[in-house]
């Protein structure tokens, strides 16, 4: 009776987690283990619990890494670097980083991402030179995680309209 009772309140955790955001495997996976060990909830219970959120379809890395991409797209512009980075922290696998950041390329490409980018910033370096304001646009964007690519595409764009 006491093991069904951690099992719910390891359950509860995982679903308020889950409230909050999406998580990969591995990150709610620790988050649990973190939890059970807290509270002296056996280990075994987590293994269990992360059976049913799979097979609920609750947990997912696949539309984790989706959503996480679409946030970094929509909200703090990154490149493509960077996104894989941190879905590499998040303990996503290799392949579904790579398969999901192609799947979601079709949106917005990463010049038009580093343009909007730019154009939010642009306050910044309005009274600098054009030396400056290069190196300014380009360390910004290598900072957000574009490759140098889409930076000499980017600052040529900006170059070409002033």
């Amino acid at each position: 009776m006491i093991e069904n009772g951690n099992y719910q309140k390891l359950r509860n955790y995982a679903l308020r987690l889950l409230s909050i955001r999406p998580r990969s495997i591995e990150e709610i996976k620790g988050k649990l283990l973190w939890y059970s060990i807290k509270k002296g909830i056996s280990n075994k219970l987590v293994g269990s619990l992360i059976e049913e959120l799979l097979s609920q379809n609750l947990i997912n890395d696949e539309e984790f890494a989706i959503w996480w991409i679409e946030q970094r797209r929509s909200f703090r512009p990154k490149g493509k670097r960077l996104i894989k980075l941190e879905l590499l922290e998040k303990k996503v696998d290799r392949e579904i980083i790579d398969k999901m950041l192609e799947k979601k390329e079709v949106g917005s490409s990463e010049f038009e991402l580093g343009q909007k980018l730019v154009s939010k910033k642009a306050s910044l370096f309005k009274n600098e030179t054009a030396e400056v304001k290069k190196r300014k646009i380009a360390n910004l964007l290598l900072r957000r995680g574009f490759d140098w690519g889409t930076i000499s595409k980017v600052i040529d764009s900006v170059f070409k309209k002033s």
